[in-house]
C-alpha cells in the first residue's frame, strides 16, 4: 500500500472481538480492512479502508472494517447491520449491507438514518462495511457496540424493514430489445439524461440494447442489454428527496422523466422554478398525494416510474 506503519481503529477492532465471540465459528472470507489499489483510486481519502489519510501519532488509522455474513454459523450481517442503524452509534459515519447504506455520513444522508440503495460497484452483499468518523475520541472508543451479539446466545429478533425503493425496483417490468411501450421511454429518458442519448420513441431496438449494455459495463453490471431490476436501480438512482434549489444528477434524471409528459423544461440538473411548475403540474395531472407541492418524494418517484 506504500505507508507504513498503519493499524486498525481500536473501535472497529472492539466490533470484530464481539462479533467474534458470538460467532466464533463464522467465516472470515470476506474480513478486511486496509484496502487494496482500487480502494485508492480516488485518493487516499477516498475510502475509510485507506492508510494516508488520517494519522495519530506517526501511525496510519484504518477506518473501516468489513465483516463476513455467514448467517448459517451466527454471523448474519442483515441483523447486525440494522442493529447498528437503530443505534445510531456516535462512532458510526456509515454502513453498507446487501446494496444499501445508512448512517449519518453519505451522499444521500438526511439525518433520519434511513437506509439508501448503495451504488458502488460492490454491493457488500458478502459483507458489512463499518465506517467510522475521523477523529480519535470516536474511532478509537472501544465501549461495547449495542449489536446485542453474546457469545452463545442468539440476539432479539430485529425486523429488517423492506426499503421501498426495493419494492419498487422489483415491481418494474424487465425490459429487452423488441419491446415497445411507455417503460421502454422511461428507460431511454434515463439513459439519455445519464449520457446515453436515445430518442425517446419507447421502442427497444438494437441502438437501445446498444447503449443499454454501454451503461451496464460503466456500472459493473452484466451487459445482457436486458432492463431487470439492477439496471433499474442503476438508472433511476437513489430516488432522493428534490426540491426547488436540489442541484445533481437526480434533477436531471426527475426532469427527464417529467419531459415525458410533455413538460418541455431543460435538463441541466437544476431544480429551479420550472421544474417546480412542470413537477406540481404532473403531480396534480396525475393525483399524486401531496397536492402538487413541487417536491419529489416517494409517492411522486413511484409514480413517475410506473403511470
Amino acid at each position: 500500500m506504500g505507508c507504513s506503519p498503519w493499524r486498525v481503529a481500536a473501535g472497529l477492532n472492539k466490533l470484530l472481538h464481539q462479533i467474534d465471540l458470538a460467532a466464533p465459528g463464522r467465516s472470515k472470507a470476506s474480513d478486511g480492512s486496509i484496502g487494496d489499489t482500487a480502494h485508492q483510486s480516488g485518493g487516499a481519502c477516498s475510502s475509510e479502508h485507506n492508510c494516508g489519510c488520517v494519522m495519530v501519532g506517526g501511525v496510519w488509522i484504518i477506518r473501516a472494517r468489513d465483516f463476513t455474513h455467514d448467517p448459517a454459523r451466527g454471523a448474519n450481517m442483515a441483523v447486525w447491520a440494522e442493529r447498528l442503524r437503530q443505534s445510531r452509534d456516535r462512532r458510526i459515519r456509515y454502513v453498507i449491507f446487501a446494496g444499501r447504506i445508512t448512517g449519518p455520513n453519505h451522499k444521500n444522508a438526511d439525518g433520519s438514518w434511513r437506509w439508501d440503495d448503495y451504488d458502488g460497484s460492490n454491493d457488500h452483499s458478502k459483507h458489512m462495511h463499518v465506517s467510522t468518523w475521523n477523529d480519535q475520541a470516536r474511532f478509537d472508543d472501544i465501549s461495547d457496540w449495542p449489536i446485542g451479539a453474546t457469545p452463545g446466545v442468539p440476539g432479539p429478533p430485529v425486523p429488517v424493514p423492506v426499503d421501498w425503493r426495493s419494492i419498487l425496483f422489483r415491481s418494474l417490468p424487465v425490459l429487452k430489445q423488441g419491446d415497445n411501450n411507455r417503460s421502454v421511454k422511461k428507460v431511454q429518458a434515463l439513459a439519455s439524461a445519464l449520457g446515453y442519448s436515445l430518442a425517446e420513441d419507447g421502442n427497444f431496438g438494437s441502438g437501445t440494447k446498444a447503449k443499454i449494455q454501454a451503461f451496464q459495463r460503466s456500472r459493473g453490471l452484466g451487459a445482457d442489454g436486458i432492463v431487470g431490476e439492477k439496471t433499474w436501480r442503476a438508472l433511476a438512482g437513489g430516488l432522493p428527496i428534490l426540491r426547488a434549489g436540489s442541484k445533481g444528477t437526480d434533477v436531471k434524471r426527475l426532469q427527464a422523466l417529467l419531459n415525458l409528459w410533455g413538460k418541455g423544461i431543460r435538463e441541466d440538473a437544476d431544480f429551479g422554478a420550472g421544474t417546480h411548475n412542470a413537477l406540481a403540474s404532473v403531480q396534480r395531472e396525475g393525483g399524486v398525494p401531496g397536492g402538487g407541492d413541487g417536491v419529489a418524494g416517494d409517492d411522486t418517484w413511484r409514480f413517475l416510474l410506473t403511470a
